[in-house]
């Protein structure tokens, strides 16, 4: 299997025009985000984000779908809560000579 070729975007860059800017207000006074704007209008996510911009269109924060939220935590370790985005073990545990002895056995398939 050959590696495909990645694209920034498969629609190309292109002047506005007032009907391009039309469209995207109606669609952002329906509710719409970015990328469905941008499929609809068949342009690259960050000229729609940069016209909405310059149209003063950004009606909010637009949360990124690979940011995951942060919640409490107990830690495995020391029972102590944190907050974390993943994981299970605090800062101060990590740091910890013995967890990262450990970690670096479990990895490296050596046995305890």
């Amino acid at each position: 299997m050959e590696p495909r070729e990645i694209k920034a975007s498969k629609y190309p860059r292109r002047p506005w025009t007032d009907h391009d800017r039309e469209r995207l207000r109606s669609l952002m006074d329906n509710g719409h985000d970015s990328i469905y704007c941008a499929l609809k209008l068949k342009r690259p996510r960050q000229d729609v984000i940069e016209e909405i911009d310059r149209l003063g269109l950004n009606v909010g924060y637009e949360p990124d779908p690979m940011e995951k939220p942060r919640t409490m935590r107990h830690c495995l370790s020391c029972g102590r809560e944190f907050l974390s985005r993943v994981g299970n073990v605090c800062p101060k545990c990590k740091d910890r000579v013995e967890f990262k002895s450990s970690a670096v056995d479990h990895y490296m398939g050596r046995e305890q």
